[in-house]
């Protein structure tokens, strides 16, 4: 098939379009930022150092005197009070349930002992009852995060 003169000027123009269309959106959203000498790299960056550690503690208490410590454990900065538990007791074996709601996750179960009409699982974190979700509490170096199988009072 042979093009004429005005179809291959059409053809150019619509390919012009797309380029410049691709172009705008390239820099728009910042895949491309000007550096400092005015010339265009890509924005893209790859963390290659591991993120940084802390250690925490974790004491799970059962009814009936039942205990379980686990002292200086070593975590990535920035996980959550929730992530130590789920962590440590899925590491032994152990299964933690969960509810979501609105405020954040709610601890249901640890190792199959079930908050009930008379007990609920609390934590609190160096001694100090927890005012926010686990999951949204982040931990800071050295903390101790205590989960206790409480009586409803």
């Amino acid at each position: 098939m042979k093009y004429t003169f005005d179809k291959l000027k059409l053809l150019l123009l619509a390919v012009g379009i797309v380029f410049a269309g691709f172009i705008f959106t390239v820099f728009r959203i910042g895949i491309l930022q000007p550096t400092d000498d005015g010339s265009y790299n890509p924005q893209t960056t790859v963390s290659l150092t591991p993120p940084e550690k802390i250690n925490a503690g974790l004491l799970v208490e059962f009814e009936g005197g039942k205990t379980i410590l686990y002292e200086n454990v070593e975590v990535n900065m920035g996980e959550s009070a929730y992530s130590l538990l789920t962590k440590k007791m899925n590491e032994s074996g152990s299964v933690v349930t969960t509810k979501s709601y609105d405020f954040g996750m709610m601890v249901e179960s640890i190792d199959g002992i079930s908050a009930s009409s008379t007990h609920f699982w609390s934590y609190s974190v160096n001694g100090v009852a927890g005012n926010i979700s686990a999951d949204k509490y982040i931990l800071q170096n050295g903390d101790v995060v205590e989960w206790k199988y409480t009586p409803i009072q």
